[in-house]
């Protein structure tokens, strides 16, 4: 809902550093910790599942990584056509793209439609 303050930044942070997590562990943050009830970890996600669209958010900042396995390294360049197509097109490398991955995509854009509000001018 809100951005972690500096101070809980770091807080978690170092909780992190501290320990070792393991997918699919369900008590990762200990009752009385400050940050209990602030940071969540989500149950539904594993070891297996694609990378959060959160991550390819344009105000992180960060360095593209492939959707599926979450490296950096030999990302495949998208076809034009995919990036005029959609809202988004996420990273891809070149081993998920050989096990039979193709690119993930949001937001079909929809060409050729005017919107209700061009239509009403």
């Amino acid at each position: 809902m809100s951005a972690l303050k500096k101070e809980q930044i770091s807080t978690l942070q170092l909780k992190i550093n501290d320990n070792d997590f393991t997918c699919g562990i369900e008590e990762w943050m200990p009752p009385l910790h400050e940050l209990k009830g602030i940071v969540f970890i989500r149950q539904s996600l594993s070891c297996d599942s694609p990378i959060e669209s959160g991550y390819y958010s344009n105000r992180l900042k960060k360095p593209p990584i492939c959707y599926y396995c979450g490296k950096n390294n030999s990302l495949v360049e998208a076809t034009d056509d995919l990036l005029h197509g959609y809202q988004s097109v996420y990273p891809l490398c070149s081993n998920c793209q050989l096990s039979g991955h193709s690119f993930h995509t949001w937001g079909k854009k929809k060409v050729g439609e005017l919107t209700r509000k061009r239509k009403r001018e």
